[in-house]
């Protein structure tokens, strides 16, 4: 099959920065109280962001469907040490303002922005190599205790067009 990648692209940037980036709650499984679901459609297209959390550990997929088809998806893993509120909330900060953008840094966040939360800085950092059609990538929020820097989040994640371009 191929695909229009730009409207894909387009759509996976406006879906993300309206679901988990946003700061909305996701849904929660039930019976499963550690996985959670953003779902959103517009005409053909459907995103769905899928995740599971234990209370440092998480990791989950997005896809993006067109007409019943998986079309394009991510994985992504990782850490964030005590499952802290105002890192995370940091870390949806950083991918609002990416989204609004209308770029794409590896479907995570610009590089190299930093904040203070508690009194220390933080920095968030993204290294990535590919595009929208196939990356694969590293994020991360480190910050600087005892005069060591220490990371206090990470994810791993990859992507892939689930067919070719137009």
């Amino acid at each position: 099959m191929k695909y229009n990648v730009a409207r894909l692209q387009e759509f996976f940037l406006e879906m993300a920065a309206e679901t988990y980036a946003s700061g909305e709650k996701a849904a929660r499984t039930p019976g499963r109280s550690w996985e959670r679901t953003f779902e959103r459609s517009r005409g053909e297209l459907t995103y769905i962001d899928r995740f599971i959390v234990n209370g440092e550990y998480s990791g989950g997929e997005t896809r993006i469907i067109e007409a019943d088809a998986p079309v394009w998806m991510m994985h992504y893993g990782g850490k964030c040490k005590n499952d802290d509120s105002e890192l995370l909330a940091f870390l949806k900060d950083v991918l609002s303002e990416t989204y609004r953008r209308g770029k794409f840094y590896g479907g995570r966040g610009i590089d190299q922005v930093a904040t203070q939360i508690r009194g220390s800085r933080h920095w968030y950092g993204n290294q990535y190599e590919g595009g929208f059609q196939k990356c694969a990538g590293y994020e991360y929020i480190a910050t600087v205790e005892n005069a060591d820097i220490k990371k206090v989040f990470w994810h791993k994640y990859h992507c892939l067009l689930l067919g070719d371009p137009e």
